[in-house]
Protein backbone atom coordinates (compact mmCIF):
# COMPACT_ATOMS: atom_id res chain seq x y z
CA UNK A 1 0.00 0.00 0.00
CA UNK A 2 1.59 3.17 -1.32
CA UNK A 3 0.80 6.95 -0.39
CA UNK A 4 -0.22 9.62 -3.19
CA UNK A 5 3.77 10.43 -3.42
CA UNK A 6 4.83 6.39 -2.95
CA UNK A 7 6.91 7.73 0.62
CA UNK A 8 6.53 4.39 2.56
CA UNK A 9 9.06 3.80 4.86
CA UNK A 10 11.07 0.64 4.76
CA UNK A 11 13.47 -1.33 7.13
CA UNK A 12 16.54 0.92 6.09
CA UNK A 13 15.20 4.07 7.66
CA UNK A 14 14.45 2.29 10.91
CA UNK A 15 17.20 3.04 13.48
CA UNK A 16 17.84 -0.34 14.87
CA UNK A 17 19.68 -0.72 18.16
CA UNK A 18 21.50 -3.95 19.17
CA UNK A 19 20.27 -3.38 22.50
CA UNK A 20 17.50 -5.73 23.80
CA UNK A 21 17.81 -4.86 27.46
CA UNK A 22 15.06 -4.26 29.35
CA UNK A 23 16.49 -0.64 29.94
CA UNK A 24 16.50 -0.38 26.22
CA UNK A 25 13.07 -1.64 25.90
CA UNK A 26 11.54 1.25 28.22
CA UNK A 27 13.79 3.43 26.74
CA UNK A 28 11.97 3.44 23.41
CA UNK A 29 8.71 2.71 25.17
CA UNK A 30 9.13 6.28 26.94
CA UNK A 31 10.40 7.48 23.94
CA UNK A 32 7.22 6.66 21.66
CA UNK A 33 5.17 7.41 24.52
CA UNK A 34 6.48 10.88 24.67
CA UNK A 35 6.42 11.94 20.84
CA UNK A 36 2.28 10.41 21.07
CA UNK A 37 1.98 12.24 24.68
CA UNK A 38 3.26 15.77 22.88
CA UNK A 39 0.97 15.94 19.78
CA UNK A 40 -1.99 14.63 20.95
CA UNK A 41 -2.31 17.41 23.95
CA UNK A 42 -2.03 19.46 21.16
CA UNK A 43 -5.92 20.86 20.43
CA UNK A 44 -7.26 21.22 16.87
CA UNK A 45 -10.50 20.26 14.88
CA UNK A 46 -10.09 16.81 13.99
CA UNK A 47 -9.61 16.08 9.98
CA UNK A 48 -13.67 14.33 9.18
CA UNK A 49 -15.10 17.31 10.86
CA UNK A 50 -13.12 19.75 8.73
CA UNK A 51 -13.89 17.61 5.39
CA UNK A 52 -17.64 17.40 6.51
CA UNK A 53 -17.61 21.42 6.72
CA UNK A 54 -16.19 22.04 3.39
CA UNK A 55 -18.42 19.43 2.17
CA UNK A 56 -21.75 20.79 3.08
CA UNK A 57 -20.43 24.05 1.55
CA UNK A 58 -18.84 23.07 -0.90
CA UNK A 59 -15.76 24.81 -0.26
CA UNK A 60 -11.93 24.30 -1.07
CA UNK A 61 -10.90 26.94 1.12
CA UNK A 62 -11.74 25.08 4.01
CA UNK A 63 -9.78 22.25 3.33
CA UNK A 64 -6.98 24.62 4.01
CA UNK A 65 -7.52 23.92 7.95
CA UNK A 66 -6.15 20.07 7.15
CA UNK A 67 -2.67 21.69 6.62
CA UNK A 68 -1.49 22.57 10.13
CA UNK A 69 -3.15 18.15 11.21
CA UNK A 70 -0.96 17.25 8.22
CA UNK A 71 1.71 19.15 9.72
CA UNK A 72 1.47 17.85 13.09
CA UNK A 73 1.66 13.98 11.43
CA UNK A 74 4.92 14.55 9.16
CA UNK A 75 6.42 16.24 12.70
CA UNK A 76 5.31 12.87 14.75
CA UNK A 77 6.58 10.79 11.64
CA UNK A 78 10.49 12.34 11.36
CA UNK A 79 10.32 12.12 15.36
CA UNK A 80 9.67 8.27 15.33
CA UNK A 81 12.28 7.99 12.65
CA UNK A 82 14.54 9.32 15.27
CA UNK A 83 14.17 7.03 18.09
CA UNK A 84 16.41 4.05 18.36
CA UNK A 85 14.62 0.96 17.91
CA UNK A 86 15.09 -2.58 20.10
CA UNK A 87 14.81 -5.52 17.45
CA UNK A 88 11.82 -6.98 19.07
CA UNK A 89 9.74 -3.72 18.18
CA UNK A 90 11.34 -3.40 14.52
CA UNK A 91 8.48 -4.48 12.84
CA UNK A 92 5.25 -2.84 14.71
CA UNK A 93 7.49 0.13 14.83
CA UNK A 94 7.87 0.09 10.85
CA UNK A 95 4.48 -0.40 10.55
CA UNK A 96 3.82 2.71 12.61
CA UNK A 97 5.58 5.04 10.79
CA UNK A 98 3.93 3.69 7.80
CA UNK A 99 0.49 3.96 9.15
CA UNK A 100 1.32 7.98 10.02
CA UNK A 101 2.98 8.51 6.70
CA UNK A 102 -0.37 6.89 5.02
CA UNK A 103 -2.69 8.89 7.58
CA UNK A 104 -0.72 11.92 6.19
CA UNK A 105 -1.25 11.36 2.41
CA UNK A 106 -4.54 10.49 2.95
CA UNK A 107 -5.83 13.94 4.27
CA UNK A 108 -3.22 15.66 1.68
CA UNK A 109 -5.43 13.81 -0.77
CA UNK A 110 -8.72 14.64 0.95
CA UNK A 111 -7.34 18.59 0.58
CA UNK A 112 -8.72 17.33 -3.09
CA UNK A 113 -12.33 16.53 -2.25
CA UNK A 114 -13.88 19.55 -3.74
CA UNK A 115 -11.53 19.73 -6.70
CA UNK A 116 -11.49 16.06 -7.31
CA UNK A 117 -14.26 14.32 -5.80
CA UNK A 118 -12.95 10.70 -6.48
CA UNK A 119 -9.88 10.77 -5.56
CA UNK A 120 -10.55 12.88 -1.94
CA UNK A 121 -13.00 9.95 -1.54
CA UNK A 122 -10.83 7.40 -2.44
CA UNK A 123 -8.26 9.23 0.44
CA UNK A 124 -11.29 8.98 2.73
CA UNK A 125 -11.00 5.36 2.54
CA UNK A 126 -7.07 5.23 3.05
CA UNK A 127 -7.43 7.84 6.12
CA UNK A 128 -10.16 5.26 7.42
CA UNK A 129 -7.53 2.32 6.51
CA UNK A 130 -4.82 3.89 7.55
CA UNK A 131 -5.95 4.39 11.28
CA UNK A 132 -7.18 1.24 11.86
CA UNK A 133 -3.47 0.08 11.31
CA UNK A 134 -2.37 2.45 13.12
CA UNK A 135 -4.20 1.57 16.02
CA UNK A 136 -2.91 -2.41 15.51
CA UNK A 137 0.58 -0.93 15.55
CA UNK A 138 0.20 0.51 18.43
CA UNK A 139 -1.45 -2.08 20.16
CA UNK A 140 1.11 -4.82 18.81
CA UNK A 141 3.55 -1.92 20.32
CA UNK A 142 1.61 -2.61 23.81
CA UNK A 143 1.64 -6.18 23.56
CA UNK A 144 5.22 -6.82 22.87
CA UNK A 145 6.11 -4.18 25.84
CA UNK A 146 4.08 -6.44 28.18
CA UNK A 147 5.07 -9.52 27.07
CA UNK A 148 8.67 -8.45 27.73
CA UNK A 149 7.69 -7.06 31.21
CA UNK A 150 8.03 -3.61 30.94
CA UNK A 151 6.33 -1.57 33.18
CA UNK A 152 5.87 2.29 33.15
CA UNK A 153 4.85 4.56 35.98
CA UNK A 154 1.99 7.10 36.45
CA UNK A 155 4.43 9.64 35.26
CA UNK A 156 6.51 8.03 32.37
CA UNK A 157 5.54 8.68 29.10
CA UNK A 158 5.21 5.12 28.07
CA UNK A 159 2.37 4.88 30.39
CA UNK A 160 0.20 5.56 27.22
CA UNK A 161 1.08 1.81 26.73
CA UNK A 162 -0.30 0.19 30.58
CA UNK A 163 -3.20 -1.63 30.60
CA UNK A 164 -5.25 0.60 33.28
Amino acid sequence: LQGADNTLYGPTDIIVTENTSEESLKAYGNAVGSVLLRYTSIPQEGELAIVGEALSVEDAEILKGLDPIIEIYDSVITEMLAIRVPPPMFEAHLALVNSLATISQSIRGMQQLISDPISGMSSIGLYKYSTNQLTKALTDIRSLLIAKRISFGPLEPGRVFRIN
